[in-house]
């Protein structure tokens, strides 16, 4: 059974999450500083769930120490 959160994730969910740009999600994930997306039927991008939960937490944890 597949559940909402086992779907994979697209650019414009970050989008609308982060408020930002594709433009910026695009440099994040040049710079690694965002999960690499896996790549369906050519040029399409998606995420893991798991990977941008993990994202997430590392964020919060370098916020926390600051």
């Amino acid at each position: 059974e597949v559940t909402m959160s086992d779907q994979l994730l697209t650019m414009n969910d970050f989008t609308d999450r982060y408020q930002v740009s594709r433009k910026t999600i695009q440099n994040w994930i040049s710079r690694g500083a965002f999960p690499k997306p896996l790549r369906v039927g050519g040029e399409t991008l998606r995420w893991r769930p798991d990977d941008v939960r993990e994202y997430e937490l590392q964020i919060q944890a370098q916020e926390g120490d600051s």
